[in-house]
């Protein structure tokens, strides 16, 4: 169970939307989010090790991120 927190207009467009589809607002967020995290996956491939080639990852992560943002902003 997660509890989230939208501004005034968006959940108006969401129960607008929801109605609109006949389901519920529940569902029509668990609609989003899924459309959501599959458009991500799909963009920027799987999370963590699995995708970075990293084994290390969860060991060395202060040191890739440094390195990435070195990196970044010494264009």
């Amino acid at each position: 169970m997660i509890t989230l927190n939208l501004d005034p207009e968006q959940e108006k467009v969401a129960r607008q939307l929801a109605h609109q589809m006949g389901i519920s607002l529940s569902e029509f967020i668990q609609i989003c989010v899924t459309n959501y995290l599959n458009n991500t996956v799909s963009e920027y491939g799987t999370f963590g090790r699995h995708s970075s080639g990293h084994e290390n990852l969860s060991i060395n992560r202060k040191a890739l991120l440094k390195e990435k943002l070195q990196a970044k902003y010494n264009k």
